[in-house]
């Protein structure tokens, strides 16, 4: 009798312990069945992510907004437009990473990497990660003179002549970027022209949209007789097809094409202001009024060539601190 129960018990035991196991590879595969298909709902949730913003234009209107808020906003510096892939977080955060370039001769030399990115509803936010080569290296100058804020006489400026000292130390067969501004702002076709004799290509040409009269900033610099201030920059043509696939870019600005460049500006001004939402954008919004009612004047210019080439603006009285930028060996062909 003893062992029948002992017998009893320890097949209740084992029963016990099999439905135990049982019951732990039943819940395992119930959970795993739930992740397979909690994957296969999230793969399908970000396809239809992908695909709804892709479709909705949403990536498109994000890329042209950041590559237009970086140059527009900048000296010369130039956005990689072979942007492979935006980014789409499960929250429906937009990001872009892309390559940031200066142009010096026919090189477009890599000097960082752009970050962007914008929530759903939020403001637009990037930042520039540049990889400088020197420690207090050369820099480009565009300080816009008083007068052009503040009226008056044409007044002479002190003449920057570091920069043009450094280029009489270079070799011949070398490029460079350079700066410069004007003793007073003029239309960009007629600083084009000044230039056009010269064998230079013009990147950039920084412009006077009312700063510190009609429009307000809070963060600016100034030394003696020119001051610095947050501008907006008229850059090469560059614009998009209607359906956004295709795109136009100029390297340089030139006699030719400035007018368009300077009609394509006010349109991609008027569009960022009125479609996207960025820190910055109340003063870009006075910026534009104040150039539809005054017209487009410019300050200075950045431009690119042969090193010899560069030494001969010099020879222009209206030309002033000048500022060397990043130097290369020229690329023959």
């Amino acid at each position: 009798m003893t062992e029948t129960k002992a017998f009893s018990s320890e097949s209740l035991e084992q029963k016990k312990r099999r439905m135990i196991w049982s019951n732990r590879i039943k819940l395992g595969i119930r959970i795993i069945g739930i992740a397979i298909l909690v994957f296969f709902l999230f793969s399908i949730y970000r396809g239809l992510t992908y695909f709804y913003f892709d479709r909705s234009g949403k990536s498109f209107q994000f890329e042209r907004a950041v590559i237009t808020l970086v140059e527009l906003h900048g000296d010369g510096l130039k956005v990689d437009k072979d942007i492979r892939l935006i980014k789409v977080s499960p929250l429906l955060k937009q990001s872009i990473t892309a390559k940031v370039y200066r142009q010096v001769g026919e090189q477009k030399r890599i000097i960082g990497e752009l970050h962007a990115e914008q929530s759903l509803f939020g403001e637009i936010r990037y930042t520039l990660d540049d990889n400088p080569q020197y420690l207090n290296g050369n820099t480009l100058n565009l300080w816009v003179p008083m007068s052009v804020i503040y009226g008056g006489g044409e007044k002479a400026l002190k003449r920057e002549e570091e920069a043009i000292k450094q280029l009489g130390h270079i070799e011949d067969g070398f490029v460079s970027e350079m700066s410069f501004t004007l003793t007073k702002a003029m239309p960009p076709q007629q600083l084009a022209e000044l230039l056009s004799d010269y064998d230079l290509w013009i990147t950039a040409m920084p412009m006077y949209s009312g700063e510190m009269k009609e429009v307000k900033l809070s963060n600016y610099s100034t030394s003696g007789d020119s001051m610095y201030v947050p501008h907006l920059t008229l850059r090469p043509f560059f614009s998009y097809s209607e359906d956004g696939l295709g795109r136009t870019e100029a390297t340089s600005i030139s006699t030719d094409d400035i007018d368009m460049a300077s009609q394509q500006m006010m349109k991609d001004l008027e569009w960022l202001t009125t479609h996207v939402n960025y820190n910055g954008v109340q003063e870009d919004k006075q910026r534009l009024t104040f150039l539809k009612n005054n017209g487009i004047q410019v300050y200075g210019a950045v431009v690119t060539g042969p090193v010899r080439e560069l030494e001969k603006l010099k020879e222009v009285p209206a030309f002033h601190n000048f500022g060397l930028g990043q130097i290369e060996v020229w690329n023959w062909k």
